[in-house]
């Protein structure tokens, strides 16, 4: 697998820098249940990520949102394996919930789509540097990589809140985004969006049509119901003011009609003197 690293010199100028790693090389050593301890930001951050995704997907079945599954590609080294944070497994197996980790050489495996790492106080290093290796090893289209602690060391070109790495048609993995700006996957068709220590996912540039968790969808709707209704009882308030001010206005011209009819009713009598 060839990794393809743009980096900034010190003379400002953009270089590009390749490299080509072994699969069956590195210690990617993890066992099936990761169970590494996580800050509560980082925690938050992750949580934020998969309802997002869920809620997303809720309309696709087959479609899993993953969390710390280890992906493992290398049936001569079964232990070889990443453990991402946040995945998009489409097409999941039948026997996805029994399963601890994803072994692309068995049957019905698959690989995900696209994969999210948050940068840990503990391995900023490998966040910043190791990564996407492992993660090139997998099949994934994307990989993501969130710092919004700025944990990321100056000596690998950090701290930068958003890193994407694409896989390309010669299949090597090349960053094509890595700075604090917005970013657009191709693989969700939307923006990734730096907001605090949620990464956001949005339809346009600006956060504009932001994708909601389960729960905000359901804040939204209730919201949208309430509106609904005030505006049904601001409709119906301004009805029967309508209907209050016709009824007065009919009273006033009976009244009116009354009051001619009388007059012309008492020129009529004869003036029996």
């Amino acid at each position: 697998m060839t990794i393809n690293l743009p980096q900034m010199t010190s003379a400002a100028s953009q270089v590009r820098l390749a490299y080509t790693v072994d699969a069956n090389d590195g210690d990617w050593d993890i066992p099936d249940e990761v169970k590494v301890g996580q800050s509560f930001s980082h925690g938050d951050a992750v949580r934020y990520l998969v309802n997002v995704l869920r809620a997303h997907y809720a309309d696709q079945p087959d479609t899993h949102i993953a969390s710390d599954t280890p992906i493992r590609w290398n049936p001569k080294r079964p232990r070889f394996g990443v453990s991402p944070d946040v995945c998009v497994l489409p097409n999941a197996p039948a026997d996805l919930h029994q399963r601890t980790t994803m072994r692309l050489w068995e049957s019905g495996a698959v690989a995900p789509t696209i994969s999210f790492e948050i940068v840990s106080r503990n391995h900023p290093h490998k966040d910043y540097g190791r990564e996407q290796e492992g993660h090139s090893y997998t099949g994934v289209r994307e990989l993501v990589v969130y710092d919004p602690n700025g944990y990321g060391p100056r000596t690998m070109g950090g701290p930068k809140l958003l890193h994407l790495w694409r896989r390309q048609a010669d299949d090597s993995f090349a960053r094509v985004a890595f700075g604090d700006e917005p970013a657009y996957s191709e693989v969700l068709g939307a923006w990734l969006v730096p907001d605090g220590n949620a990464l956001a996912i949005a339809d346009e540039r600006d956060g504009s049509g932001r994708w909601l968790t389960e729960a905000e969808e359901a804040r939204a709707r209730a919201e949208q119901e309430r509106a609904r209704a005030e505006q049904e009882r601001a409709r119906a308030e301004q009805e029967r003011v309508r209907a209050e001010a016709l009824a007065e206005r009919l009273r006033q011209i009976e009244s009116k009609v009354s009051s001619e009819s009388e007059v012309s009713s008492d020129a009529k009598v004869p003036d029996r003197s």
